[in-house]
């Protein structure tokens, strides 16, 4: 026969333990709500950097397209013969404001 001591020893031990689990299933939905939060905030995250690749592709985009309309109009000048004037203009115009960029240098 198990005596009524060793029955509340066994009630004190399973009283504790079931304390633990309690404490344990606590501990695990805090930490679970907290990756949760991490999880939320990694998606946001994320998505500001897709929206600013979007921009920058735009930007890549309206300075490729200007290159291009650059290209096309120089083009067009040499086309034309307008390519030796302008370059001796434009080595005159930094020889009288002082710019050596036409030759290759910085200001």
């Amino acid at each position: 026969p198990i005596s009524y001591m060793r029955i509340k020893q066994r009630q004190h031990v399973a009283h504790v333990s079931i304390e633990q689990a309690e404490a344990m299933a606590v501990a695990v939905h805090r930490g679970i709500a907290e990756r949760q939060r991490r999880l939320a905030a990694a998606a946001e995250c994320m998505q500001q950097v897709a929206a600013l690749a979007e921009e920058v592709r735009a930007v890549k985009d309206a300075v490729t397209a200007t290159l291009a309309n650059y290209d096309r109009l120089l083009q067009e000048l040499d086309d034309n013969g307008y390519a030796p004037m302008l370059a001796e203009a434009g080595e005159e115009g930094c020889s009288r404001s002082g710019s050596s960029r036409a030759a290759g240098g910085t200001r």
